[in-house]
Parts: structure tokens; sequence; C-alpha cells
């Protein structure tokens, strides 16, 4: 599953060293992860630190795991505090890499939509 959000970008897949019941939840930069380990633990899902993990040669370099029931009320609770009505201009106000590759993401799914 791959999200985009106001925290970051995350990849979310079963790999072979989840625990049972957990999820990994990957990401190119490490600060996506410190916001939504930051996020959950303002939500009071998370209550204790979580250990970000460093792959030097994975395609996602950085990982957390997180129990799925975890990773569900994160999105659930993301999905609580939306505020804004148009998401690509909340990005705009803060990180313009972040909005550039975001944007570059909607504009190749509108090709997509519009069958270019």
């Amino acid at each position: 599953m791959w999200i985009m959000n106001t925290d970051g970008f995350f990849s979310v897949v079963k790999d072979d060293f989840c625990k049972r019941g957990q999820l990994v939840v990957r990401a190119r930069r490490r600060g996506d992860l410190e916001s939504l380990i930051k996020s959950a633990m303002d939500f009071g899902i998370i209550k204790s630190k979580v250990k970000i993990h460093k792959f030097d040669e994975a395609d996602y370099l950085y990982r957390i795991y997180l129990n799925r029931t975890i990773f569900a009320e994160y999105l659930s609770m993301s999905g609580m505090f939306i505020d804004y009505p148009n998401f690509k201009a909340t990005l705009q106000k803060g990180d313009i890499d972040r909005h550039k590759a975001y944007y570059g993401c909607w504009r190749e799914l509108l090709k997509l939509e519009r069958g270019d």
C-alpha cells in the first residue's frame, strides 16, 4: 500500500522480518517516519519510542515495524483530522520538494484517468 499524506510518503507491506501481526512502514526519508511517529504519539496511539531502522542497500532506506492495529488506528485518526480543502495546496506551504514529487504523481495519475 502506498500512502501520501501530510506526514510523508509511505510504502506499507508485510515483509520477512515482520513478526506476527506486524507491518513494515517504509519511507525514502527518515523525517517522514519521524512525522508519522509524532502524529501517532499525538493521537495517543503510540505510547513509547519506535525504532527507525536504516537499510543502506534497500529500495526504501528507512523502516519501522508496527502492529497492524496501531497502523490502522494511525490511518483512521489521520483521516479524522483532515482540515484542508485541497491536499496539494497544503504541501505548497512547507516542503516544496515534497510538493513537486506529489504533484508529479498526481499528474501521472491524471494521465491514467484520461487514458493518455
